[in-house]
């Protein structure tokens, strides 16, 4: 076993000359194979294993390389105070990012009510709602907040959680509107070209993030983060749904609508669900912690 890891190790990492020239060779490869029409032959099974293998043999060499340009990266942000400190203190980090997010996020609903009106589409004004109701979660956490004072109110942090929770109930009310509005109205997300690949990467990025930091802010004992967390799973839920419907405007060719408006009906049902799920939970640990503090403070 240890030798087929070495064997292993080895092939993953034939060093710079051989990565380097297999960049050309990989490209010459797949012009022959696909503009000179040799698909179905022999040889193009070949040139895909040599290209793949190729391709990740270049994408270990470049994390190699990458990871010390990273460290001296930092190393130089850490000499700064204010990079440094948002590089080590996850609550600064976090309400600088609300920040930008709540910035971007009006911007882009006033975007989409713009566009709503002058085109007449309700599809992008229940959207518009969308994206006010998390704009106004964001503005009620940020209200009279800063990262020295996180986690010291822990009863008017709660209570904006509780907040939070309410909205998300609203919001909920816009995400049914707008998965009506994709069976009935068959409207949805549609992107030129190659544009649908990125969105999709980037969309299962923040879906990835989000998730992963619901459970990461716990050990910080602020609720305004880890309500901050849950705005941006909310975020990451529309995405969900939106690339839903743009995967199914760009690769359906059937024209199957019933299969379509089963699948938006059942992604959407199942958004929703999270939605009241996670207000629910917010509700009821709000309301818990909140009848514990002031308990404490009757004593």
């Amino acid at each position: 076993m240890e030798k087929v890891k070495r064997l292993v190790i080895k092939a993953l990492n034939p060093g710079t000359g051989i990565v380097i020239s297999g960049i050309p060779i990989t490209v010459a490869l797949m012009v022959y194979v696909f503009f000179f029409g040799h698909e179905g032959e022999s040889f193009s099974y070949v040139a895909y294993i040599s290209s793949a293998y190729a391709v990740i043999i270049l994408c270990v060499w470049a994390a190699k390389r990458s990871r010390h340009t990273v460290l001296s990266v930092k190393r130089l942000l850490h000499k700064n105070k204010y990079t440094d400190r948002f590089l080590s203190d996850t609550a600064f980090k976090s309400l600088v990012s609300l920040y930008v997010s709540t910035a971007l996020n009006i911007l882009y609903a006033l975007m989409k009510l713009c566009m709503g009106l002058l085109y007449h589409s309700v599809w992008l004004v229940t959207l518009a709602a969308y994206y006010g109701f998390l704009f106004s979660m964001r503005l009620l956490l940020l209200r009279h907040i800063t990262a020295d004072s996180l986690g010291k109110d822990l009863l008017m942090e709660f209570k904006r959680y509780r907040l939070c929770a309410v909205i998300l109930l609203l919001m909920n009310a816009a995400l049914i509107g707008m998965v009506v509005l994709a069976i009935h109205q068959n409207q949805g997300f549609q992107y030129p070209g190659v544009l649908i690949y990125m969105v999709a990467l980037y969309d299962f990025y923040i879906i990835i993030t989000a998730v992963i930091n619901l459970f990461k802010i716990r050990k910080h004992g602020s609720p305004i983060l880890s309500a901050a967390r849950v705005v941006n799973f909310a975020a990451a839920l529309i995405a969900i749904l939106s690339l839903e419907t743009a995967m199914l405007a760009e690769f359906d060719t059937t024209g199957d609508l019933v299969f379509r408006n089963i699948m938006v009906a059942a992604t959407g049902g199942g958004v929703s669900m999270i939605f009241i799920a996670t207000a629910a939970y917010m509700l009821a640990l709000s309301g818990k912690e909140i009848g514990k503090i002031a308990r404490r403070k009757e004593r």
